[in-house]
This record gives structure tokens, sequence and C-alpha cells, in this order.
């Protein structure tokens, strides 16, 4: 998921291009959204390595599982 903060990145480095310093309205809205894209991204990548966190524990459970249903 690194890709999103890679087009983030991105993002920002064509908005400080265009040098959009917050001085009009246009260029506060797209700075803030940038923000918070920038955000979101951080928080879906947060997410993605916790769900696969959760995969492997999940894995390791139902390696137990079927190793108890065999003994049964």
């Amino acid at each position: 998921m690194s890709y999103l903060l890679e087009r983030v990145s991105y993002l920002k480095g064509l908005a400080d291009g265009y040098e959009l310093d917050g001085d009009t309205k246009e260029s506060k809205i797209l700075v803030e959204m940038i923000s918070i894209l920038a955000d979101l991204a951080e928080a879906v990548e947060d997410l993605d390595d916790e769900v696969g966190t959760i995969d492997e524990y999940v894995e390791m459970i139902d390696e137990d599982l079927e190793e108890l249903e065999d003994v049964v």
C-alpha cells in the first residue's frame, strides 16, 4: 500500500511546484485536501499492516485446528 503514500507525496510535490502556499481560497482548499489524503493514506497503510498480522494469527489458528481435528 505504500503506492498510496508515494502518490500523495507526488501530489504534494506538484502542489509545491505550483507554489500553493494557501494565500487564495482555492489553494487553501487544495492544500488541506492533500493533507487529508496523506492522513488517509497513512491510515490505510496502518490498517493493511494490522490485517496482515490478523491474517497470520488466523492461519496459525487454522493450522492448530486442523491438528486438533486429526487427533479427535
